[in-house]
Formats: C-alpha cells, sequence, structure tokens
C-alpha cells in the first residue's frame, strides 16, 4: 500500500457487520475484490475507512435504506489506531546507475533490430551503385 494519507482503522460493529450482510447477497458482492472484502469483514474486528467507505457505495447501488451514510456506521465504532503511510523506497545510486545503462543497452538493441532490415538494404544498394559506377 503506497499512499501519502494514514489508514484509520475502526473496531467493527454489529452494525458494520449487518450492513457487510446486506452486502453479502447482492450479486455484485458475489465475485471480485467487492466479494473477498465483504467475506473478510464478516470475521474482521477492524476496518479500514477506505474498506468502509467502499462497502458503504456498493450499498447504496443495492440497496433503498436511508441509513447508509457513512457517518452512521461509524457513529458506534472506536478509532483503533492508524497506519502510517509507507515511506517511498530509495533506491542505491549505484544500482540506478546500472539500470539506467541496462535501459540504454535496451532500447539501443531495440532499435538496432528496427532499422536492421533498413540499413542493410541501404548498404547493399550502395554497394551495387558503387559496383556498376565502377564498370561504367
Amino acid at each position: 500500500r503506497a499512499g501519502t494519507m494514514p489508514l484509520a482503522l475502526l473496531r467493527m460493529t454489529d452494525k458494520i457487520r449487518a450492513a457487510a450482510a446486506v452486502l453479502q447477497s447482492a450479486p455484485a458482492a458475489q465475485e471480485g475484490e467487492l466479494g473477498e472484502l465483504v467475506e473478510r469483514l464478516q470475521k474482521a474486528d477492524v476496518i479500514s475507512i477506505d474498506e468502509l467507505q467502499t462497502v458503504v457505495t456498493a450499498l447504496r447501488e443495492h440497496s433503498e435504506d436511508p441509513d447508509l451514510a457513512l457517518h452512521a456506521l461509524v457513529r458506534d465504532s472506536s478509532l483503533v489506531g492508524v497506519v502510517p503511510p509507507l515511506k517511498p523506497r530509495v533506491r542505491d545510486p549505484e544500482l540506478q546507475a546500472r539500470l539506467d545503462r541496462i535501459e540504454v543497452a535496451r532500447q539501443n538493441e531495440e532499435y538496432a533490430n528496427m532499422v536492421r532490415d533498413v540499413t542493410s538494404k541501404a548498404v547493399a544498394q550502395e554497394r551495387i551503385s558503387t559496383e556498376i559506377a565502377s564498370f561504367k
């Protein structure tokens, strides 16, 4: 997970579990990432704000319940903790220089392969022209 904002974790409540259970019966929750999220939430003790927002958005698409606001689900919950954002990795300068040289070599080889047929025809044409000119 890369990002710049911390990830807030909330304690799961019965209201959040019930919302996830309602979503579990929706056709969209039977497959993909949403299905995995709903399955995991049934056993989880904590939920991130991002996951809860995903649940609320999906519920709004599949339900007419007016109590589907994020703040209504969070009301009885409590903040468990905050996961700090990941720091971006800093590559070793020697490694980066080596990778740059490899990339340049790869691009040069790719270019040579693209123009190989063109340059070999041009060289052959020039050779033929030179030979013809020498017979005159």
